[in-house]
């Protein structure tokens, strides 16, 4: 079985930007720093998707839908919260929907999103 790759990014609350380093033991605990893991997916153009991400159906033509990569603690997988209230309480298998359709990484729930 192959390891998965653990990889973060880190939004800066301060700063308001992305910070792409490698982490310290400070960034889990620091309040003005939010980590944002890697899922070990990419999108159709090889982007690689953290968590928070926001992604968009290009086959589906659904541009103005926003759609949040989201850690389900209580199934343990990734997710695809593709409703109006992005409250990460439904949403799809982000493997799934990966393999079943073409997604692209639009932004992120901190920059880029679509509103």
């Amino acid at each position: 079985m192959k390891k998965r790759e653990h990889k973060f990014r880190f939004w800066d609350k301060d700063l308001k930007k992305m910070c792409n380093r490698k982490p310290s033991h400070n960034d889990f605990s620091h309040a003005k720093i939010i980590p944002l893991e890697y899922t070990g997916f990419k999108d159709c153009n090889g982007i690689e998707v953290y968590e928070g991400y926001t992604l968009i159906d290009v086959e589906e033509n659904l541009k103005d839908t926003q759609q949040q990569v989201y850690w389900c603690s209580k199934l343990g997988c990734w997710k695809l919260d593709q409703t109006f209230t992005q409250n990460k309480e439904s949403g799809y298998l982000l493997a799934n929907e990966l393999k079943d359709f073409k997604f692209q990484v639009v932004g992120n729930i901190y920059e880029n999103s679509i509103k």
